[in-house]
């Protein structure tokens, strides 16, 4: 069965990218799914401490050689219940590797051959070279990782338009960061003014998170319970192809004065 490759991607730096990337990979490995996360973030890779792997990095993406030869020695796995349905290829450290595509996507092919999942997610780097490379070369869709802002959104609409001209299938929104008390404040757009704004497909909202936000800072999970674990879920239920609400188990965000 060939896995849904999907480029996690943001037109701006700050927008946690990472953490939606490490928040959906650890929900679809909640559902039984097996996933491959690799980190193309070659300028601020930073996943390998958001998963609390960073001492256990021999291997990266860019040791082409060793990867083609022996790509199960590469891939690690969080200590999570779920882990060994995480396989992760780390990026290197400094920001010096520019690889080409074509070198880049053999590396990509190995590994997925080395574990066979049903998700590969690719946390690339803000901007738009990269995820253009690969969507011509390897991906199929992409999730853009924006926050409530008008320039992030903005940013977000016009890079989902570049990738879908591209021929991307699969392009899709996720609101990070979204913040209830700005909302109710007057500082921040709703929730659905945030959509239409981006003028693309929204797959997901991922509440401000303070549990979330601790967590990551020591390379751990949050609870099943916190508002943005329910919402990874209901991400990862709708990429799987269930009918799931943006809000569903999140009552917080279903007040209409948000919406």
């Amino acid at each position: 069965m060939t896995p849904t490759k999907l480029m996690i991607s943001s037109s701006k730096g700050g927008i946690g990218k990472s953490t939606v990337s490490v928040g959906l990979a650890h929900a679809l490995t909640e559902l039984g799914k097996t996933v491959l996360l690799v980190d193309l973030d070659f300028g601020n890779c930073c996943l390998d401490m958001l998963l609390g792997l960073e001492d256990e990095v021999l291997f990266t993406v860019a040791d082409r050689e060793t990867v083609l030869r022996d790509p199960a020695g590469v891939l690690l796995h969080p200590d999570w219940p779920e882990g060994d349905r995480l396989f992760f290829c780390p990026a290197p450290r400094g920001g010096q590797y520019n690889p080409e595509i074509g070198s880049l996507c053999e590396v990509l092919r190995a590994l997925e051959d080395a574990c066979r999942p049903d998700f590969v997610l690719l946390d690339t780097a803000a901007g738009i070279e990269l995820p253009r490379a690969l969507a011509g070369a390897y991906a199929e869709g992409a999730l853009l990782v924006a926050s409530q802002m008008p320039v992030s959104l903005r940013a977000a609409e016009n890079t989902a338009r570049a990738l879908e001209d591209l021929g991307l299938s699969h392009v899709r929104l996720v609101i990070n960061n979204f913040d209830p008390d700005a909302v109710r404040s007057g500082e921040r757009c709703g929730i659905l003014a945030a959509i239409d704004q981006a003028a693309a497909q929204t797959v997901g909202v991922i509440p401000r998170d303070r549990e979330l936000m601790l967590a990551a800072e020591r390379g751990a999970l949050p609870g099943r319970k916190s508002p943005a674990a329910r919402a990874f879920r209901n991400v990862a239920r709708r990429l799987m192809g269930e009918g799931v609400r943006l809000f569903d188990g999140i009552p917080s965000l279903r007040l209409k004065k948000l919406l």
